[in-house]
């Protein structure tokens, strides 16, 4: 029993929309300015805007809305006025009767031209017939934001026909078919889950990790992607989050808010930029944001989505493992919360003791939030992860925690589907900014346009930032081939080459990359998922899990061969060397994983799309940059035969520039000193219930 309620700019097709929606569905249609307004007035809509003008007119047209709304059945579909949603009562009280509203969002200029060809000269709200129309269109938009249920994203031009199946086909999925159970387990198609369930919880009951059910995942036609172009991070970020989270799960307008608060503290306002080396190549800055790595990108949306999902009277531990970066951005990013959260939620991070930077390593021991804890592990990420996922399994050790202090454990690494969200953004943000510059540089010969080709290499860890994506592509973004760019921990690309998956006798070597000195990628759990479905990966991983191997079949390997998804690696002489070319090419100055993206990239580089004649425009590169430089100055002034003082950097480096917050970090009071040991799980156990029960108070 649902009151869907159509809403957008006059000219959109409101009317039409809303009758052939109604009639595939059996439901009731109403116009509000045929059958509520005109009737009401015994007159035509533009003979009461003519006699009361636009502010009269819109105060009578919101109290006829109001008497109006008692008498709305279930099952309706309401095309309302364009100016509707300019005054709040009326749109209110269909709100509070659980009216659903679709918001067709077109092109202001297209607006224009169906108004044109309408003879319609004059709209509400438009001072006199001389002024602009458009930018009384314009100034409406944010009224419709304010709403919006579900957004028809559409392209330019687009036809009625066209639009209605778009409205259709979502309503129907969306909103009238819809099941707030669309989530899965990798190991086990046995049961559903929320998208709450999905991030409060982190880890699937059965170990295995969440993922949306196929078809779940949105798509984005080209002639969206091209509405997308113009856009900000922020605008593209609210339109794909939008479509990855029901409006049932967090609202639109609970998003734009999460969206600009959480990327209000990065350094650009751009806040993911490209620049372009002279070879060529395209770096995407992931590390603009207040701890200088990716992971503040999906770790800066993250929290806000829990504090928006978690119940009232929940509280959560989250227990996170890093190798190096997503332990300062949990830290950060759960800093960030009201102070009304610090009764709910709790951080505990644990890092390798000697596997980061002494840089990434202040960044976290020096945070000052009482409710953290950052504990140094004696051993390697692997352990520190390994670590977090035992505390998941054991049962008995969670229900100890929760019959005692009311807790429950959830992790804010990449295991968690909401991180994977955040990072699936800036792959298409990315695509879309390659294919604008192109645009933009039509000129020198080089012309771009949405549906041509995009490589990208990723500096690959825990598998989360490339299966994103991976996704991207999945959801429309024009991305050819991606390359996973692994340090000497290799195992990864031995096993894209071989299918098989082998860390029986490897012991972590520790390189100036320390984000990705991981042998067991979590992630990788979910891509082999989608090529290869639960059955095979509850066989797959339960081998990994007892045998610490496993082995693809033949067939197997060809589909993941097939896949378009590669990797490779480099050793540390050549990252060096790339540092240098870099450097005294561009005078810019990289990280140690983004010279192994780059170093990865030039070895394995794929100039032409497949089937594309030689003469052709050689398929764009983009690496990925993972991390500000100034995580890793000391490495970084030896490679470079500067003075080690971080002096120097201020002094020297100016592409980019230095990344303030982490230079400081260097400065200031350690907070956090616990180490423990890695292999000892009722050590840490004691440790996190002095710690929770200082927190907690049951």
């Amino acid at each position: 029993m649902v009151v869907i309620g159509i809403i957008g700019l006059p000219g959109c097709g409101k009317t039409s929309i809303g009758r052939r929606l109604a009639n595939h569905f059996g439901y009731k249609s109403v116009d509000v300015d045929d059958d509520i307004l005109e009737k009401s007035w015994n007159c035509s809509v533009a003979e009461k805007l003519s006699e009361l003008g636009g502010l009269g007119f819109l105060e009578k047209e919101n109290e006829t809305l109001i008497k109006a709304v008692q008498d709305i059945e279930d099952n309706t579909v309401l095309a309302l006025s364009g100016s509707n949603p300019l005054v709040d009562g009326g749109m209110m009280k269909l709100k509070e009767k659980g009216c659903v509203f679709v918001y067709i969002d077109i092109d202001v200029d297209d607006v224009v031209e169906r108004l044109q060809e309408m003879k319609v000269d004059r709209i509400v709200g438009q001072s006199d017939e001389k002024s602009h129309m458009r930018i009384t269109l314009m100034e409406r938009l944010p009224n419709y934001e304010k709403y919006v249920d579900l957004r028809i994203l559409c392209g330019r031009r687009v036809s009625l026909q066209d639009l209605t199946t778009m409205v259709v086909n979502d309503v129907e999925k969306l909103i009238v078919n819809s099941s707030i159970k669309r989530f899965t387990s990798t190991r086990s198609s046995d049961q559903l889950f929320s998208l709450s369930e999905v991030i409060l919880n982190g880890l699937a009951p059965n170990q295995g990790l969440f993922m949306p059910l196929r078809g779940e995942l949105p798509y984005f036609s080209k002639e969206q992607l091209k509405r997308m172009l113009p856009m900000t991070y922020k605008e593209r970020a609210k339109i794909i989050l939008e479509r990855l989270i029901l409006y049932n799960e967090i609202s639109p307008q609970e998003i734009s808010r999460i969206v600009e608060d959480a990327y209000s503290s990065f350094h650009k306002k751009e806040v993911v930029n490209l620049v372009e080396l002279q070879d060529g190549t395209i770096m995407s800055e992931l590390f603009h944001g207040p701890t200088g790595s990716f992971k503040d990108l999906p770790l800066q949306l993250l929290p806000c989505f829990i504090a928006t999902l978690m119940p009232p009277g929940h509280r959560h531990v989250f227990l996170v493992a890093t190798s190096g970066d997503t332990g300062s951005a949990v830290l950060e990013g759960f800093g960030r919360l009201k102070d009304t959260m610090s009764n709910k939620v709790a951080v505990v991070v644990f890092y390798p003791d000697k596997g980061i930077s002494d840089a990434q390593r202040r960044q976290m021991v020096t945070n000052s939030s009482k409710n953290a804890a950052v504990v140094a592990v004696d051993g390697s990420f692997d352990d520190c992860q390994k670590l977090v996922k035992t505390l998941f399994r054991l049962k008995d050790v969670g229900e100890m925690f929760y019959k005692e202090f009311g807790v429950t454990f959830n992790t804010a690494n990449s295991i968690n589907w909401g991180r994977i969200i955040g990072q699936v953004v800036y792959h298409i943000h990315t695509y879309l900014e390659v294919i604008g510059a192109g645009m933009e540089t039509a000129g020198s010969g080089t012309v771009r346009r949405i549906g041509d080709l995009v490589n990208v290499t990723v500096p690959s860890g825990n598998f989360g930032n490339i299966l994103s994506g991976y996704l991207a592509r999945t959801m429309g973004a024009g991305i050819n081939d991606l390359l996973a760019a692994h340090n000497e921990n290799n195992v990864l690309a031995e096993f894209f080459a071989t299918g098989i998956y082998d860390v029986t006798n490897r012991k972590l070597i520790a390189t100036s990359s320390p984000a990705i000195d991981i042998l067991v990628a979590s992630n990788l759990e979910r891509f082999l998922w989608l090529l290869f479905g639960s059955e095979r990966i509850t066989v797959l991983y339960g081998s990994l899990d007892k045998h610490r191997k496993f082995q693809l079949n033949p067939d197997e390997l060809v589909r993941l061969t097939n896949s378009q998804l590669a990797s490779d690696w480099s050793t540390e002489a050549v990252c060096n060397q790339e540092i240098l070319r870099v450097y005294h090419s561009d005078g810019y100055l990289i990280d140690p994983h983004t010279a192994v993206g780059l170093s990865v990239a030039r070895k394995r580089k794929v100039a032409m799309a497949p089937g594309v004649a030689a003469a052709t425009t050689p398929v764009p590169s983009v690496t990925m940059a993972t991390a500000h430089y100034s995580k890793f100055w000391p490495h970084l002034a030896n490679v470079l035969e500067m003075p080690v003082d971080v002096c120097t950097v201020s002094d020297t480096i100016t592409r980019p520039a230095p990344h303030r917050e982490i230079l400081n970090s260097l400065h200031e009071d350690i907070c956090h000193t616990t180490k423990l040991p890695s292999d000892d799980i009722q050590a840490v156990t004691s440790f996190l219930k002095m710690f929770v029960a200082n927190i907690f108070k049951k």
